[in-house]
């Protein structure tokens, strides 16, 4: 072969590395949908995400550094046995919506159990009493497939399954 077969030879080589190389960068990027929503949705492997101290359900950042807020909205699924994820942050407001994905049997409640008072010192008894008029508990006060709870006082509250008192978990409202 002449030495110009050869230069084309190994021209055409690093065209096809170079177009190999930009392909499977573009393979692995994650791909954008612009019209996406932000609002994430339960799944079997709700969000896929592993829940640092502190953080949001959506992205892990630590909500105690300089410059950042916690979420208004956090989504907690119920499979039956356990809450997933098992630990949310949002802010003095926010709200914290539950959804039973397995059979309707969920029932929220604040701990301890089977009092449910840590959130507003009113008993389970007291709260979900027909005509109660107080301040509204962290207690769904029956079972049911979606509860929604909105945090108005700052600070670390454990709940659990009443149906289930094994499963549990933790909301943290942040300032």
């Amino acid at each position: 072969m002449t030495r110009t077969g050869w230069l084309l030879v190994i021209v055409i080589i690093v065209v096809l590395l170079g177009a190999f190389f930009l392909w499977s960068q573009s393979a692995n990027a994650p791909t954008v949908d612009e019209g996406a929503s932000s609002d994430a949705t339960m799944g079997t492997d709700t969000l896929g995400q592993s829940i640092d101290e502190g953080g949001d359900a959506m992205d892990g950042r630590n909500f105690e550094e300089e410059g950042t807020t916690a979420p208004m909205m956090a989504s907690v699924g119920y499979d039956g046995s356990a809450f997933i994820p098992s630990t949310v942050t949002v802010a003095k407001g926010g709200t914290v919506t539950f959804t039973d994905t397995a059979d309707g049997t969920m029932w929220v409640a604040a701990d301890e159990h089977p009092t449910h008072m840590d959130y507003d010192g009113t008993s389970r008894a007291d709260h979900c009493a027909e005509g109660y008029t107080g301040a509204k508990p962290f207690d769904q006060c029956t079972r049911g497939a979606s509860y929604s709870f909105t945090f108005d006082k700052a600070g670390t509250f454990e709940y659990h399954d009443h149906a289930n008192a094994a499963a549990v978990g933790t909301v943290t409202v942040v300032e």
